[in-house]
């Protein structure tokens, strides 16, 4: 499917787990809920998990930008690149036609 299609849409959807060995005590995805649910102060379950995962995927991208420290050389000239910015702000002023 192309991911175009999918832009805006709502997919709603459960896991049910039904097991004869787990209990309360074992349950320990119950407990994470739970968990998440106190640490985010959220109400619904549904939200409190788009928070984790929000912040999960936060995390992780830092992960990577922190794990190419010393490996990528950046030559930032602001004079040179303000000079390009201003250049580029005349150049489209005229081609811009008058009303």
């Amino acid at each position: 499917m192309n991911p175009d299609h999918v832009r805006g849409m709502t997919i709603t959807g459960a896991v049910i787990t039904v097991s004869s060995s787990r209990t309360p005590e074992t349950d320990e995805s119950g407990q994470v809920i739970k968990d998440l649910l106190r640490v985010t102060g959220e109400r619904k379950k549904t939200k409190a998990i788009c928070i984790a995962l929000d912040d999960y995927i936060r995390s992780r991208r830092r992960e990577k930008l922190l794990a190419l420290s010393g490996k990528v050389e950046f030559d930032l000239d602001w004079q040179k690149m303000e000079e390009m910015e201003l250049e580029g702000m005349k150049s489209r002023e005229t081609r811009r036609k008058p009303r």
